[in-house]
């Protein structure tokens, strides 16, 4: 009992910095704008009135796009992660555990306590800072 209290506790603050990050580096906002890119290219795609000399230009011009989005939300979500990861391991140096690092992580209870955290935490911070997370 008193063992998984211990790692719920550790697990709030690398959720919260990375969701704080997340935030901040608006990965979000970026995600939601390949979508619109990919539902451009779908519509060049199925557009009848456009010829197929046109239709290849375009889908390069997007591909292009999607993919710099791709690879700036990719390094977003890495950045996010590799701090929130720090953070606990240096919590859990802080922490004497008779557990290994490694094998926190095959714990079911280690997984939703990190999503339930995150929700929360993002929940949250919305309400308070009164801008929500998915605004585009």
């Amino acid at each position: 009992m008193i063992d998984g209290v211990i790692r719920f506790l550790v697990l709030i603050a690398p959720t919260c910095i990375f969701i704080e990050l997340i935030i901040r580096l608006r990965t979000v906002r970026k995600a939601r704008r390949m979508m619109q890119i990919v539902n451009r290219s779908l519509k060049v795609i199925s557009s009848k009135k456009i010829s197929e000399h046109w239709k290849e230009k375009a889908l390069l011009a997007y591909s292009r796009r999607i993919m710099s989005v791709t690879i700036i939300v990719f390094f977003g979500l890495l950045v996010a992660l590799i701090s929130a990861s720090s953070v606990l391991a240096l919590e859990w140096k802080l922490f004497v555990s008779s557990t290994p690092f490694m094998i926190f992580f095959d714990h079911k209870d280690v997984v939703l306590s990190s999503c339930f955290i995150a929700l929360v935490y993002g929940w949250a911070r919305t309400k308070v800072c009164e801008r929500t997370l998915f605004r585009a």
